[in-house]
Formats: structure tokens, sequence, C-alpha cells
């Protein structure tokens, strides 16, 4: 199972030792996915494949797009993001054995840069 490297957002001025900020409620989660297409037909297979799951998990598209203007850097195929309740929805999505089945067999279709990013509360 592939893991994503989780990096933390907490402040550089509260050391692991310094005072522990309130909790926050959980806010929304959304992943966005930068997608470069070289097998179309593996692709669409792979899309439909973790779409039929996105909704066991709360998730929902919010743009769905192969159409984008691109300022910096190289343009993608296709633009995704998904919005899920929180963090830990959007990371046991990814992490499903379904989801995690699915990408292994589109490994060379296309190449991804998939994040996860909290939403403003």
């Amino acid at each position: 199972m592939l893991h994503a490297a989780t990096v933390s957002c907490r402040p550089a001025y509260l050391s692991a030792s310094g005072p522990t900020p309130r909790r926050e409620p959980e806010v929304t989660a959304y992943t966005v996915i930068r997608t470069k297409v070289h097998d179309p037909e593996a692709y669409s297979t792979f899309v439909e494949r973790v779409t039929a799951l996105m909704p066991e998990f709360g998730g929902e598209f919010v743009v769905r797009a192969d159409r984008c203007v691109t300022l910096e850097g190289e343009a993608p195929d296709i633009v995704v993001i998904q919005r899920f309740p929180d963090m830990g929805s959007a990371q046991a999505y990814y992490d499903h054995p379904e989801y995690q089945e699915a990408l292994s067999t589109v490994s060379g279709a296309c190449t991804r840069k998939v994040v996860i990013v909290e939403g403003v509360s």
C-alpha cells in the first residue's frame, strides 16, 4: 500500500514540548490531482473504479477539468479537486484497498501529482 508523506503544518514556534494549540473542529479537506495521461483507455478505467468508491467516504467532485489555463509550470492534461468531510476521510479513501488496487493497474498510464489539503475553517 502506498502511503502519502505527512508534513506537519504546526507552526515552528510551537516546539514538541511547547504549548499545545486548542484542537480545532475538523475542517473540509480537498484532494488536488494534476494528471498527465499517457494511455486514455487505462486511465478511464481507473477513474471509473475510484469514482464509484468516493461516496463511501463522503467525497464529491468540485472540479473535473481537461481545460485550464496554466500560469506557471508544466500544464496537466486534467485537474481534479475532490471535497471530503475531513482529512481522515480523504486519506481513508486513498488508502482503501480497492483504490490502491486500481492505482496499481494504472501505473504507466498516467503521471499524477496528488495532495490532500485542509480547507479554511
